[in-house]
């Protein structure tokens, strides 16, 4: 919380004792909210040691072992608290872009694609045990803290890469274990844990998922064809594969309330990119080359596999109480005691709502807010991403104070009174912000 000298009644009163503009109208101004000093986001790849090997694909198609791997990553916002937030499956970092401009005025977040996703390295791990939730933090660890072989990315004095002495752990889909775990392993480096709609035992079955890890058994037969009949082998993985796109968007329009508000074939291209050619607008090399096609647009065949074998790791234990006897590579739920904000779409098909009232149980010494949304799926911030926003930079407040924010908040929707213009200025001056 940002330190400053108390607030009395009579200073809130002249602050807030405000008529309306008619001009400034009645709808909401998030426009009147900081920006930060540059306009895009920053991106950037962090390279990064790792204990795990595994197997990454060149660009000419050949293969080496390494264990030396690259995170891409985006960082929006230059001030305020740091949070990490981490997308689902089967997509990337730029799920959480919409999110990330919301709240970019009021607080610094970064966003990753996890290893074997989006831009960061396709890695095929020489043990399938290193994609288990628990030996994936690794590269978080080592961006936010640092190791022996890794040094932090968030190291400066000030600014957006400015230390945190505590991160606010943000989930979604799958990225919710790597929240769950990082907030049980660093206690004292936790800034509050945000699930949104977050895989977890009882979460059980995830049927759309569970199939492409299956391909992680069939794949590696196809392989051994392959080398024996080059062209019966990439016959048969066209077959396995041929319709793996399709695939993705009915999962993706599965995992949302109203598919034609969230995903259209623009939308659909920043998350499918990772698994099939989507550059429908690269230009002909010659004349001799057609424009890009169905034919031409191909799938990657090493990023599907690399997702088949993290996905192979999914079981409901992983992310169920640790058991010495009984579940010995079980999740350390009662080390977490932050204040927890648990979000769920009420019309959640794919993971059942109610599930979400089982965390305040499974978390015994966290204090878990719940927030069910209505008119939202699986993917709540894509059907209501101002909501979504909104409880997110209110957590925040009610956790750490209002002057945790690195600017007022008033809400992003409904209607505004009208005297906002002037009553945002009074309050910065009155609660020290910047």
């Amino acid at each position: 919380m940002r330190p400053g000298r108390p607030v009395t009644d009579a200073q809130i009163f002249d602050a807030t004792f405000l008529k309306p503009e008619p001009l400034d109208g009645h709808w909401p101004r998030p426009d009147l909210y900081r920006k930060p000093e540059k306009s895009r986001p920053l991106t950037g790849v962090y390279k990064f040691r790792s204990k795990r090997t595994g197997t990454v694909e060149r660009k000419d198609g050949s293969k080496k072992r390494t264990n030396i791997f690259k995170i891409a990553w985006t960082l929006s916002g230059d001030a305020g608290p740091l949070a990490s937030m981490t997308h689902g499956v089967p997509t990337n970092r730029t799920e959480n872009y919409h999110l990330m401009y919301l709240t970019r005025g009021h607080m610094r977040t970064f966003s990753h694609d996890m290893l074997g996703m989006g831009e960061s390295s396709m890695v095929m791990m020489d043990d399938t045990d290193d994609y288990k939730w628990a030996s994936d933090l690794d590269y978080l660890e080592a961006i936010f803290f640092g190791d022996a072989r890794n040094e932090p990315l968030f190291r400066d004095d000030s600014g957006p890469f400015a230390r945190a002495d505590r991160v606010l752990w943000i989930g979604k889909d799958w990225g919710g274990a790597h929240a769950f775990l990082m907030a049980a392993k660093y206690p004292l480096r936790s800034a509050g844990l945000v699930l949104i709609d977050p895989i977890f035992g009882p979460s059980y079955p995830v049927s759309e998922i569970q199939a492409i890890g299956r391909m992680s058994a069939l794949l590696p037969l196809l392989e051994k064809i392959a080398e024996q009949n080059m062209e019966m082998g990439e016959a048969l993985k066209g077959i396995a594969m041929g319709a793996f796109d399709q695939t993705l968007v009915q999962i993706y329009k599965t995992m949302v309330h109203l598919p034609g508000k969230a995903w259209d074939q623009w939308t659909l291209r920043d998350v499918k990119g990772t698994y099939v050619d989507a550059d429908y607008e690269r230009l002909p090399p010659n004349r001799d080359t057609p424009f890009a096609n169905s034919m031409t647009l191909r799938l990657r065949p090493w990023a599907i596999a690399v997702l088949a074998q993290r996905a192979s790791i999914l079981a409901p234990n992983l992310l169920w109480n640790k058991h010495a006897g009984k579940n010995p590579e079980g999740a350390p739920f009662a080390a977490i005691e932050d204040e927890t904000c648990a979000i769920w779409g009420e019309e959640d098909d794919m993971m059942s709502p109610n599930a979400v009232f089982r965390l305040s149980y499974m978390l015994p010494n966290a204090r878990v807010a719940i927030h069910m949304l209505k008119g939202a799926g699986h993917y709540a911030d894509r059907d209501q991403p101002e909501k979504v926003a909104s409880i997110i930079l209110n957590f925040i407040m009610r956790v750490h104070g209002v002057r945790a924010l690195a600017d007022v908040f008033l809400g992003f929707g409904g209607r505004w009174k009208g005297d906002e213009t002037e009553l945002i200025g009074n309050l910065r001056d009155l609660y020290g912000f910047k």
